[in-house]
């Protein structure tokens, strides 16, 4: 999961890049009202993937505590995104691209915080060898887990 919210902010990252060589390459943007909206919507996104990235590299309490609760801008830009696309007189393709990649992120930040750092590798490796925890579960069965623990 890590890895996918890896994935999802370096594509975001680039997608703010994008935007923002967009929306100075195009000339009938720059006379467009809305060209001030866009160049803070690429710059919150940009910031948001490095921030990301950043919290990736160091997952401690506080990046655990930034994810969780910074969830929330990429959840309220993409569903802005999608809803002004929907409203807007003409399709342009790139909104829910760019909205539900926000979207995916806003529910990969508070997933990711939920595990501890080491965790994700411990449950992967339980799940893959069918134990989930219980004393009969297949990993006990086949003679790799601790054994029956007497009380």
């Amino acid at each position: 999961m890590k890895n996918l919210l890896l994935a999802v902010a370096i594509f975001l990252l680039a997608a703010a890049g994008w935007l923002l060589l967009m929306s100075f390459s195009l000339p009938a943007r720059l006379t467009r009202t809305g060209l001030a909206a866009t160049l803070v919507q690429a710059i919150l996104i940009a910031l948001l993937s490095l921030g990301v990235i950043a919290a990736l590299r160091r997952l401690g309490s506080r990046a655990r505590l930034g994810l969780r609760f910074g969830a929330i801008l990429p959840l309220g830009l993409g569903l802005r995104a999608l809803i002004r696309m929907l409203r807007a007189p003409h399709f342009e393709g790139y909104v829910p691209v760019i909205g539900l990649a926000l979207l995916l992120e806003a529910a990969l930040m508070p997933a990711v915080s939920a595990f501890p750092p080491g965790d994700s590798a411990r449950v992967s490796r339980l799940t893959d060898a069918g134990d989930t925890g219980h004393r009969g579960g297949r990993a006990n069965q086949e003679g790799l887990g601790p054994g029956p623990q007497r009380h």
